[in-house]
């Protein structure tokens, strides 16, 4: 919503790999053409991991800063009850005297797997793109040498 608001367009998910690709070890025997291809295939899959990465990061941040208002809601209500605690015997015993908070602590530690999920597959894509960005750099270079 907010990057409609904003009028930004949205990339969509790239469509020319299926749901996994294998990654070439030599680049050297491809064609221009074959590499160009590869070039622009791995920028439109980090171009797009970087939009979801983004948009899960944010989602994520709404939602852990609702839950850290609820999270510490109930750490006030316990240590009314439960006198003088430290802060982290504190938290854990909000959370297991509420289930609806301990589905949240879930749901907010398999958000933030995802986004470090996402996070190393862009610099995946990154690292392939910068591997073909190099083997085109080596040809031009021969060919203003050779």
């Amino acid at each position: 919503k907010f990057m409609e608001e904003a009028g930004l367009p949205q990339i969509g998910r790239p469509t020319s790999w299926g749901r996994e690709y294998v990654f070439p070890e030599d680049f050297t025997k491809f064609s221009s053409i074959e590499l160009g291809r590869w070039q622009s295939r791995m920028e439109a899959l980090w171009a797009y991991g970087l939009q979801v990465l983004g948009k899960e990061d944010s989602e994520c941040d709404e939602f852990e800063r609702l839950y850290e208002i609820k999270l510490g809601l109930r750490m006030h209500e316990e240590a009314g009850k439960n006198g003088k605690l430290v802060k982290d015997m504190l938290r854990a015993i909000a959370i297991k005297s509420d289930p609806e908070l301990e589905a949240l602590t879930q749901t907010l530690v398999a958000r933030r797997l995802r986004v470090r999920r996402l996070d190393t597959q862009v610099k995946i894509y990154q690292s392939h793109l910068v591997r073909l960005s190099r083997e085109q750099s080596r040809r031009e270079a021969e060919a203003r040498i050779g």
